[in-house]
């Protein structure tokens, strides 16, 4: 029974959150941010995206963004490779914490082959949450997925003004 109002409470949580986003989200179709999730570990050469069934992949969805790993066809996770990340155009990079900081924080990660040809690269448009966070989907989530929404969502609403 308590798994079962938890679960309830949860799932309602997550439903105001969702709300919550798509209030600050663009709505028309060709405004949505393009948005890739990147799994990266510098000191070990590992770089991956993440696409269709993921679970990043819903969370760009939840976040009211465009998954360009999906989009290109891309399942899974796969090591990343600079042509199809340039073909992918995102606009914005989803990363835990400890990857982006293994590969040197932002400015490290234009060293990284591909991402400085992208606009996200070209403007440095990268968020990024705690390792433990970002994809968690337990009863964290609302939080992530509101924490999320306004780091990507409340910076372009004060660029555009």
């Amino acid at each position: 029974e308590r798994g079962t109002i938890l679960a309830e409470r949860v799932e309602a949580e997550i439903a105001e959150a969702e709300a919550e986003v798509a209030e600050l989200a663009p709505k028309d179709e060709a405004d949505k941010v393009r948005m890739v999730f990147l799994y990266m570990r510098g000191n070990a050469g590992v770089f991956y995206w993440f696409g269709e069934g993921s679970g990043a992949d819903d969370l760009i969805e939840a976040l009211g963004g465009i998954d360009v790993a999906s989009e290109t066809g891309l399942a899974g996770t796969r090591p990343l490779n600079a042509e199809g990340l340039i073909k992918s155009a995102p606009d914005l990079y989803l990363m835990m914490s400890d990857g982006l900081s293994s590969v040197g924080g932002v400015d490290g990660l234009a060293d990284v082959p591909g991402v400085a040809e992208t606009n996200a690269g070209i403007h440095q448009c990268t968020v990024d949450m705690s390792d433990a966070e970002i994809l968690s989907f337990g009863p964290q989530f609302p939080h992530t997925l509101r924490s999320l929404g306004h780091a990507i969502y409340d910076d372009q609403a004060s660029a555009s003004q």
